[in-house]
């Protein structure tokens, strides 16, 4: 008696089967797929239409304040902003606007991500040029500004600077009441 057999490999998926026999094997892998939105803002960037055209085209989101749930600060220069306060207490990264080309051209070739270390954008001020100044993520500014106490003489300060403080580990007490 003749039989034709074949057994195909595809993506974690294996069919075995024998065609003039009465059965047929399958196994089947279940993968779990888990979606992370890419969200990023922006900070002291002048053209934002390349970029946003990429992002969308990668699926990810562009907010015009920092949150909690950003990923990437995007910058033409590496200034002192809110935003990059923010990012380096959340221990996220800066880029710059060319870390997305590359980014989407690994998509595009199947590559490895690129570096976002590795696209960190020129310093802008000449304050920031001290040696050891590190601007990669660090975990340990995350709980820079715990048991920190902060007075703010007015309102505008206090909603200026409340995101960095919370990013830094500490929380903002009204004690005035009229917040």
């Amino acid at each position: 008696m003749y039989s034709s057999k074949f057994r195909v490999h595809i993506y974690g998926y294996i069919f075995s089967s024998i065609f003039d026999c009465a059965w047929l094997k399958v196994l089947i892998l279940i993968y779990r797929i888990h979606y992370t939105p890419l969200i990023i803002t922006t900070s002291t960037i002048k053209d934002v239409g390349k970029l946003k055209k990429i992002l969308m085209t990668l699926g990810g989101h562009m907010v015009p304040e920092w949150n909690s749930k950003c990923d990437l600060v995007v910058m033409d220069s590496l200034t002192l902003t809110v935003k990059v306060v923010c990012a380096l207490l959340s221990g996220k990264h800066i880029v710059h606007p060319s870390y997305f080309d590359d980014l989407y051209e690994s998509v595009l070739t199947g590559k490895r991500r690129p570096d976002p270390k590795k696209f960190l954008p020129p310093l802008g001020e000449r304050s920031l040029e001290a040696a050891g100044l590190s601007f990669d993520p660090n975990p340990a500014r995350k709980k820079l500004f715990e048991g920190k106490t902060f007075l703010f003489a007015s309102h505008k300060q206090l909603n200026k600077l409340k995101d960095p403080i919370k990013c830094g580990g500490n929380f903002i007490l009204n004690v005035n009441g009229d917040l």
